[in-house]
């Protein structure tokens, strides 16, 4: 009995998620790049539990830091924050192309030591098939970039994942 335990297990895991089910809510770590500077940190999503047609409305925040590429001196941070509706803008994932569009309407407790500033910006990306990256994002607004992000997995998540480890080690023995 425990063996199918352990099957069912690391199926559950390891399975691709259904894309109707796919729930992009969670913390990201977060890296980007423009003409100037390397950004980095966080994306909060909240993703609505029901979709309207094929499309999840999303809520939820950037939080960027970025360094300069030329003057590691120079520094910029802040919080950009996006809510489907608010004031005009649009953000959701789409199930049937697999990808995210999001755009802010807020810039929040920012700051820079030098010259510059963070712009509301729109970001796409592609949903990897995993349902755990954002892949080939692009934003415009501001200077222009790229960017990419990866689920930070829950620390029951992980929790489990290692104690399905020591279970299979245990039964090696």
């Amino acid at each position: 009995m425990p063996r199918i335990l352990m099957l069912i297990m690391v199926v559950a895991i390891l399975s691709p998620p259904s894309y109707a089910t796919l729930d992009l809510t969670g913390e990201w770590s977060l890296t980007g790049e423009d003409n100037t500077t390397s950004w980095g940190e966080n994306l909060n999503i909240i993703q609505s539990p029901e979709p309207v047609g094929n499309r999840y409305e999303l809520t939820g925040s950037f939080y960027w830091y970025g360094t300069g590429q030329n003057n590691p001196e120079e520094h910029m941070w802040g919080w950009e924050d996006f809510e489907d509706g608010i004031n005009g803008t649009q953000s959701y994932f789409d199930v049937d192309t697999m990808r995210v569009h999001i755009e802010g309407y807020q810039i929040r407790d920012s700051g820079s030591t030098t010259f510059g500033y963070l712009a509301l910006c729109v970001y796409d990306a592609d949903v990897a098939p995993d349902g755990q990256h954002l892949i080939n994002g692009v934003w415009i607004g501001g200077m222009p970039g790229t960017w990419e992000a990866e689920l930070i997995p829950e620390p029951a998540t992980v929790i489990l994942m290692g104690l399905g480890g020591l279970i299979v080690l245990r039964k090696r023995k």
